[in-house]
């Protein structure tokens, strides 16, 4: 189930960012930072969101989404911008780092409210049903009191 509200932030936020970095600072044209804003957002919301960020938390998932968000802006800038001279490991990396911390905030933004749903948002492992055993180890001592008398 997509959930609309959730991919349209992401994908105003990632446009955003991508177009203050990339157009802005790097001159890519407005038509790759949307090609790009557009790929960035499925990927990192159906690997990112659907997968990562409910086995794993929301720090887990952020890191997960810095290393994608600069592998796709990488991939996409080599195949739209075939220039041996454009910085596409520098506008990468700044891009990824600026779509990180916004993701943080949409992750908290959109995290739930009761805490009953809070457990899809961190690792819980599963209960392995271990049991223990207990038994004695020597046997019960007879005390002896004062009338009882030994057989001499």
């Amino acid at each position: 189930m997509i959930k609309s509200n959730v991919l349209l932030t992401k994908f105003l936020l990632t446009l955003t960012i991508l177009f203050m970095i990339l157009s802005l600072f790097f001159r890519v044209s407005i038509i790759n930072t949307l090609i790009i804003g557009i790929v960035l957002t499925a990927v990192s919301y159906f690997i990112g969101d659907r997968l990562i960020l409910p086995r794993a938390g929301n720090l887990i998932a952020s890191i997960a989404d810095l290393g994608l968000a600069f592998i796709v802006i990488m991939i996409m800038l080599n195949v739209l911008v075939p220039s041996p001279f454009f910085p596409h490991a520098g506008a990468a990396a700044s891009a990824a780092v600026g779509i990180t911390l916004g993701e943080i905030a949409v992750h908290y933004l959109f995290k739930p409210k009761n805490t009953a749903d809070h457990s899809r948002y961190r690792y819980q492992p599963k209960e392995a049903g271990y049991s223990t055993e207990s038994s004695e180890e020597f046997p019960a001592v007879k005390k002896q009191g004062k009338n009882d008398q030994e057989d001499v």
